[in-house]
């Protein structure tokens, strides 16, 4: 499945070092545990460095514009 995002959205994910790998393939982004009011909560992958992500408790919550757009969109 190709994995489309807006140019504007692209451009907002200024701090992302990764490639957006979000758009290549599933298996590279953090699992959603839930989806509240626009706040994307999800399992951290504790290998990796991101400047998306906010602990909030023992929770994580991703503020990557690129992924936010991604679950909304294709629901992954």
């Amino acid at each position: 499945m190709k994995i489309e995002v807006s140019e504007e959205t692209l451009q907002k994910a200024e701090k992302c070092w990764r490639g957006f790998r979000c758009l290549s393939a599933e298996k590279g982004v953090c699992p959603v545990r839930d989806y509240v009011n626009g706040v994307l909560f999800v399992e951290k992958r504790r290998d990796t460095y991101c400047p998306y992500d906010v602990t909030f408790g023992y929770s994580h919550i991703c503020t990557c514009p690129v992924r936010c757009e991604v679950y909304e969109r294709y629901d992954v």
